[in-house]
C-alpha cells in the first residue's frame, strides 16, 4: 500500500474521533469510567500505530528509491549528487554551479524512438544553470531514484582539467558511472551514426585518457557505452569537446545529436 493512500485514509477520520481519543466524554451515561479509559487507550494506540506506519513506509520508500521528488527537492538533490560526483572523482572538485538554477523544466516519462534505441526516459526535472559563472550546464534528475541521469557540464575556460582529473581514463570513468547508477559492468562499442553524420566511429581502448578524446576525434566524437543492468539494447553516451574558449562534457542517457 502506498504512503499517499494511507495518508488519504487517515485524513478521512472524523475529527470528533480524534478529539474523543484525547478527551472522552466524562458524563456519558452509556459508558462506565473503566470502559472510557479502555477506549481512550485503544484509540490513542491506534492513531499512534497509524502515524508510525506512515513514517515507516516513508522511510522505506525513500530508501528503496520510490519517492517522487518535486521541483524544489530536485534542486537540492542535484546539488548533493554533484557533490557525490566530485567525491567519487567523476568531476574536478572545483565543478560547482553557483546560485539557484536559471530554470527548472519538468520532463514526463516518455519512450524514445528508434534513434534512442527505444529507451524509456524516466520522469525527471531538468535543472539549467545558464546565468554565467565559471561553470554552467544542465542536470537531469530522476524524480524516483534521485539520481542524475544526464549531465551537461561546461567550464568557461579551456582545459579538460577544469572538468575532471587529468589521470581519469575511459575505463575508470565508465566504472565510476556504473557504480553510481548501480550497474554491474559496462562495455564500450562502436558508435554508428548514419542518420546525422553518416559516420562509424570505432570504440576507443579503455586505457585511453578521457582528456585525449578531443585530440583523437576533434569533430563531434562521442562514446557509446552499454551498462549491464540498464535497459536492454539502450546505450549511454559520453561526449567531450574542447576549444580555445571552453570545455564541455556530456554523459548519460541522452547524446548531443538530434
Amino acid at each position: 500500500m502506498k504512503r499517499e493512500t494511507i495518508t488519504r485514509m487517515l485524513n478521512g477520520i472524523d475529527d470528533r474521533y480524534i478529539s474523543e481519543a484525547a478527551f472522552p466524554d466524562p458524563v456519558s451515561p452509556r459508558e462506565s469510567p473503566e470502559r472510557i479509559v479502555h477506549m481512550k487507550k485503544k484509540r490513542i494506540v491506534t492513531l499512534a500505530l497509524a502515524a508510525a506506519l506512515i513514517l515507516a513506509l516513508g522511510a522505506a520508500a525513500y530508501a528503496g528509491g520510490s519517492v517522487a521528488l518535486g521541483p524544489e527537492a530536485a534542486e537540492g538533490i542535484a546539488i548533493e549528487q554533484l557533490a557525490v560526483w566530485r567525491e567519487m572523482g567523476l568531476l574536478s572538485r572545483n565543478v560547482i554551479f553557483e546560485g539557484p538554477p536559471t530554470k527548472i523544466v519538468e520532463s514526463p516519462e516518455r519512450r524514445g524512438g528508434d534513434y534512442w534505441y527505444g529507451r524509456l526516459f524516466p520522469h525527471c526535472y531538468e535543472l539549467r544553470w545558464y546565468s554565467g559563472g565559471e561553470y554552467w550546464g544542465t542536470l537531469d534528475v530522476d524524480t524516483i531514484s534521485g539520481k542524475i541521469m544526464c549531465a551537461y557540464v561546461v567550464a568557461s575556460e579551456p582545459g579538460t582539467e577544469k572538468l575532471f582529473p587529468a589521470e581519469l581514463t575511459v575505463d575508470r570513468f565508465c566504472s565510476l558511472l556504473a557504480e553510481y547508477w548501480g550497474f554491474s559492468g559496462y562495455r564500450i562499442e562502436d558508435t554508428i551514426d548514419e542518420d546525422m553524420y553518416h559516420a562509424h566511429w570505432a570504440a576507443v581502448d579503455g586505457s585511453t585518457l578521457l582528456k585525449e578524446l578531443p585530440e583523437m576525434y576533434p569533430m563531434n566524437y562521442y562514446l557509446t557505452v552499454f551498462f549491464e543492468g540498464d535497459q536492454e539494447g539502450a546505450p549511454m553516451y559520453v561526449w567531450l569537446s574542447s576549444s580555445d574558449y571552453s570545455t564541455s562534457l556530456l554523459f548519460g542517457n541522452a547524446h548531443p545529436i538530434g
